[in-house]
């Protein structure tokens, strides 16, 4: 039996209603148990928007994941190239499970984002329909029975550094997919 490939994803939205989010910055890590740090493919990039969506967006989540302080619109993918990079980031989470602190979040949004950009590869969702929540696993793993930690709180749970830069997509799909190691090593440890 083959092992299904990991995409650890994370996503910086303009709400943290799943059903009114749009993703603002999309970041994917492929876990690889071989590699260096276990990491194979990354994908990042600033999907372009018209100014509506930035009008609608909640200023709260703006200001969580300091859309305008870290000036992350600088880093927009011109139009003309939005879609070479949805179909990278579509290629990497074909057949792949999701991974990720709050998987189903990022899989919902993540999910509405490819399907309205209207391309033919978006007819389904890439990914498998099991997601992977590294907050979860977490919780299950240490006996949280009151609640679900954080991703900050699971990176301490598993003995990892603080991660210095939360709230990008990057840092938290890396920080994600460094939780995602430690709980693999923990379980391969178990058998």
């Amino acid at each position: 039996m083959t092992a299904r490939r990991i995409v650890v994803v994370d996503l910086e939205t303009t709400s943290v209603d799943p059903d009114r989010a749009v993703p603002l910055e999309i970041a994917a890590v492929e876990y690889k148990p071989d590699a260096p740090a276990r990491r194979g493919q990354v994908v990042e990039y600033v999907p372009p928007w018209n100014p509506h969506v930035l009008a609608a967006a909640d200023p709260v989540a703006l200001a969580v994941n300091r859309y305008y302080e870290r000036r992350v619109f600088e880093r927009t993918v011109p139009p003309e190239d939005a879609a070479a990079a949805d179909l990278e980031l579509f290629e990497l989470l074909a057949g792949a499970t999701l991974a990720g602190a709050n998987a189903a979040y990022d899989a919902t949004v993540l999910r509405r984002y490819l399907a309205q950009a209207d391309y033919e590869f978006t007819a389904a969702a890439p990914w498998h329909y099991r997601l992977l929540d590294v907050e979860v696993a977490t919780a299950a793993i240490h006996g949280f029975g009151d609640g679900i930690p954080s991703l900050r709180r699971c990176r301490e749970l598993w003995d990892l550094p603080a991660q210095a830069d939360a709230h990008t997509a990057l840092a938290d799909a890396i920080a994600a997919h460094e939780v995602l190691a430690a709980i693999l090593d923990h379980r391969g440890g178990q058998r």
